[in-house]
């Protein structure tokens, strides 16, 4: 399966304050449920910043996953709530003795909460990031 980013919705309304689910697809066909999310994410532009880094850094050559984001406002409020409960089931992984866990987690349970662990580091470069390109807009002329 191809690791490019896929989108389940181009939203046409301001994406800045919209939350986005972010899927990692290990096989096909590609499903959007809570066994495959792994993070949550506040604004469209981030979303696909994050789908974008994860394709660069997991090429389906290596068999990783492919990235996938969905708009929480197209998601029904009871899946929502399994989403979220999955999102936190996940952070329990971020023990970096996986090990410890009985029965042992799947492997694609571990690389789900890898990819939580680094797409929250991401997230904060994100937003730094954009906070800096505000406060020094580029010189014009």
């Amino acid at each position: 399966m191809n690791a490019t980013m896929k989108e389940a919705s181009r939203t046409s309304l301001a994406g800045a304050e919209q939350k986005f689910y972010l899927y990692a697809s290990f096989s096909d066909p590609e499903v959007f449920s809570s066994a495959t999310v792994f993070y949550k994410v506040t604004g469209e532009e981030p979303a696909r910043t994050l789908c974008r880094l994860f394709c660069k850094e997991y090429p389906s050559e290596v068999g990783e996953a492919g990235f996938l984001l969905k708009c929480a406002d197209e998601i029904e409020p009871d899946e929502q709530i399994l989403l979220d409960e999955a999102l936190d089931w996940l952070n329990q992984y971020n023990d970096p003795d996986p090990y410890i866990y009985d029965p042992p987690p799947s492997k694609e349970t571990m690389m789900r909460a890898k990819y939580a662990r680094r797409a929250g580091r991401w997230e904060d470069m994100i937003l730094a990031q954009s906070s800096s390109e505000k406060k020094n807009p580029s010189d014009e002329g």
